[in-house]
């Protein structure tokens, strides 16, 4: 991949992470001012991002070619023979995240193998400033339907989905995007205002 391009995913998904983080910490400070208001607690006391916990297990950033035990749980679920990419054009990720609750967790991602490194060392770095991830695991837990993966809040990459009902192709059909936080950060179709996934709604005007 050319420098130019590495720089553009660098640019596009750290834009995604800023206004992600903006949005989480909106979320969190609605839902700890809720808990305030019912516990009395003062409504000035500072709200806090969770950060990266003094004691931590080895971190993990790796890269692999998709295992066979994966492959099978993804076959005909987010992945097919009609597919734009095959298996081969894929990296599966293990990748450490801070959590909500400020602990280190590990989960998974696929995305393009052009790509895999490049997008650990984006996730390296979110770890670095302890910016938080609620999970990480593959969108074939969900069935490949995205709307439930986005509403859990789940962060992930590829899914071979279509755009829209246009049946558009779309980036994570390639591998080449990514949804960080995306209840908390859910995305917007700039031609119809419609918001994915709909639990996002109230965060529109947030992200």
């Amino acid at each position: 991949m050319s420098r130019t391009r590495k720089l553009v995913v660098t640019a596009v998904v750290m834009l995604i992470v800023a206004v992600g983080l903006i949005a989480v910490a909106i979320a969190i400070a609605g839902v700890e001012g809720e808990v305030e208001q019912e516990s009395g607690v003062n409504e000035n006391e500072t709200v806090s991002v969770p950060t990266p916990t003094e004691t931590q297990e080895e971190l993990t950033f790796s890269a692999e070619p998709i295992p066979e035990d994966v492959r099978a749980r993804m076959w005909n679920v987010t992945i097919s023979d009609e597919s734009p990419v095959t298996f081969d054009d894929l990296s599966y990720l293990t990748i450490s995240f801070i959590g909500y609750d400020g602990e280190t967790h590990v989960g998974n991602m696929v995305v393009a193998a052009s790509l895999a490194e490049e997008v650990l060392n984006i996730f390296r770095e979110l770890y670095q400033v302890g910016f938080p991830i609620e999970k990480m695991v593959l969108p074939c837990e969900y069935g490949g339907v995205d709307e439930d993966s986005m509403t859990d809040n789940n962060t992930s990459a590829f899914n071979d989905r279509p755009l829209n009902e246009s049946g558009a192709l779309s980036y994570h059909q390639l591998g080449t995007a990514i949804d960080i936080n995306p209840l908390y950060n859910p995305y917007i179709n700039l031609s119809t205002l419609d918001v994915q996934p709909a639990a996002g709604e109230p965060y529109r005007l947030k992200a």
